[in-house]
């Protein structure tokens, strides 16, 4: 009779632990939202009458403390430096492996001071203390738009939608603007024909794209902060595509994330990518465009090598997540 008690106990507790923890990291975010208490409060007012929106803008509020934009204001700065680097740009067509070009770009780095170029040396902006509620309550709305039109994913779970399609940020350090606001209005609807495979439709929107390419490390600290600097510019990192394909990707209502590994196991540097994350199943592609983007399945499997790039190994993969997942911290061993 005992066993019969305990089972209905168990799970009551359970409940009422995970309440208790998420009421805790709610109280958390709204201490640590100082001056910008009244903007959290509005969003929780704002859907006291939405169920699934409020629990949606909770999540977002109770991982929000740890996520930081760096000061908008290096962006308007640097205006001249991203202009001048187009041009530049535009002189070589766009070539990466002309050494003029390559020149040219890092004179042109070298004539800006430092500090400009080292991270280290910006100034960071707390989200959980600079957010604004009108600017957080419509990057719901067009998460949840986003998820209902979509017809490859308007059936994942709302705990799937909260990780992979919710969240604003796909990288700390972005600027808070309007990128989602634009991706969403630009390609609206692109992905409301399932009868296409998901992966040819995702090539279809990324190919717009294309031309951002790899800035073959010329200039290689150069800030690159928002979807709009990377438009301009057109050159940068595997690290600077992979946040620009999952903001754009995420706000069409595709659940994608960044993989990455600090370190190859059989040479030097790491590496980041992007993920597909659907139906149980993941799907790494190339940040940048690839005539064929889909097999690096095998190869980050480290089952087959490549003509081009060779051999993979990797020894563990990473991922960026907007959640904290402090339990799978936990769960390591040596």
């Amino acid at each position: 009779m005992k066993y019969y008690i305990f089972i209905p106990f168990f799970f009551h507790l359970l409940f009422f632990s995970c309440s208790s923890l998420s009421e805790k990291k709610l109280e958390e975010c709204i201490a640590n939202a100082g001056n910008n208490k009244p903007e959290i409060l509005t969003v929780l007012k704002h859907y006291k009458d939405s169920t699934l929106k409020l629990e949606a803008a909770r999540f977002l509020l109770e991982n929000m403390p740890g996520h930081y934009a760096i000061d908008s204001n290096l962006i308007n700065h640097l205006k001249p430096y991203y202009i001048k680097h187009r041009a530049i740009s535009e002189k070589y067509h766009w070539d990466v492996y002309n050494h003029q070009w390559i020149h040219s770009i890092d004179s042109l780095r070298d004539s800006y001071s430092s500090d400009f170029f080292h991270e280290s040396q910006h100034t960071v902006q707390a989200d959980i203390e600079n957010i604004k509620a009108n600017w957080l309550i419509k990057q719901i709305e067009l998460a949840f738009d986003a998820w209902q039109t979509n017809s490859y994913t308007q059936n994942i779970s709302f705990k799937e939608f909260c990780e992979y399609i919710l969240p604003y940020r796909t990288q700390d350090g972005l600027i808070l603007d309007n990128a989602r606001e634009v991706f969403f209005y630009r390609h609206r609807n692109f992905f409301n024909d399932s009868s296409i495979h998901f992966q040819e439709r995702i090539d279809s929107l990324l190919s717009k794209y294309q031309t951002i390419n790899h800035s073959n490390f010329a200039a290689i600290n150069t800030p690159i902060y928002s979807i709009s600097t990377l438009e301009l510019i057109k050159r940068g990192l595997c690290e600077h595509k992979c946040w620009f394909n999952a903001t754009l990707l995420t706000t069409m209502g595709i659940p994608t994330v960044i993989d990455f590994v600090p370190a190859w196991g059989n040479r030097n540097s790491g590496h980041s990518w992007n993920a597909i994350v659907l139906n149980g199943e993941t799907y790494p592609f190339e940040p940048f465009w690839d005539e064929d983007p889909w097999k690096y399945k095998n190869l980050y499997n480290n089952k087959t090598f490549d003509l081009k790039w060779g051999k993979f190994r990797l020894p563990k993969i990473y991922r960026h997540t907007y959640s904290y997942h402090l339990e799978d911290l936990l769960s390591i061993t040596k």
